[in-house]
């Protein structure tokens, strides 16, 4: 998952999202769903950072949908938080507020 994340920040998205898949796979086939939910927020900021929102919230979405199986307040604040910021950067803001 930190590969992935490295591998994003440093623009070698294919790389990125191989080794996204990967922790995915792992985190699902293990039931390691905070580790799950942690994939999900990192490959969310790397679409985030690729412009490309659309995947972004879908990653962010899934995380926060997760977050309501495991429970807790880390990866809901952080779904939301990111849903929130691509409503923003996209101008969409009255679907952003609560």
């Amino acid at each position: 998952m930190y590969r992935g994340s490295y591998a994003g920040y440093l623009g070698r998205y294919d790389a990125s999202y191989r080794l996204f898949e990967e922790a995915e796979a792992v985190a699902r086939d293990a039931g390691l769903l905070e580790i799950l939910g942690e994939v999900l927020l990192s490959r969310a900021f790397i679409y985030f950072r690729q412009k490309d929102y659309v995947s972004s919230d879908a990653s962010f979405r899934e995380a926060l949908e997760l977050s309501g199986k495991i429970g807790g307040w880390y990866l809901r604040g952080h779904g939301l938080w990111g849903i929130g910021k691509n409503l923003m950067i996209q101008e969409h803001y009255h679907e952003a507020l609560p």
